[in-house]
């Protein structure tokens, strides 16, 4: 399963993250993948993904602004699925692609 997020203005312009085992997602050093943030909405540690036999999942980890999954908040972990769509905080939305 891939992570995309456009990183420019044209929605073409892509970066893809393979998740394999579990990675944390947040603003700080302590995160696995780092989101650039000017704003602050998202926590230093906001997010796990993390695979169980064949399903990926999402959690959120007390964040202060919520995890999103296809704009509903989160409050317990949430399977993903190919085309999902995840928002940290105020962030842009992150798509669940398959490769």
């Amino acid at each position: 399963m891939n992570l995309s997020a456009s990183t420019g203005k044209k929605e073409k312009e892509v970066n893809s993250i393979k998740i394999l085992i579990n990675v944390f997602l947040g603003r700080a050093g302590q995160a696995n993948i780092l989101i650039m943030d000017a704003e602050e909405t998202i926590s230093r540690r906001h997010a796990s993904i993390y695979a169980v036999d064949a399903c990926v999942y999402i959690r959120d980890l007390a964040s202060s602004n919520g995890t999103y999954v296809n704009e509903v908040k989160l409050n317990a972990p949430q399977q993903l699925f190919y085309k999902d769509s995840i928002r940290l905080g105020e962030c842009r939305p992150i798509r669940v692609q398959h490769h």
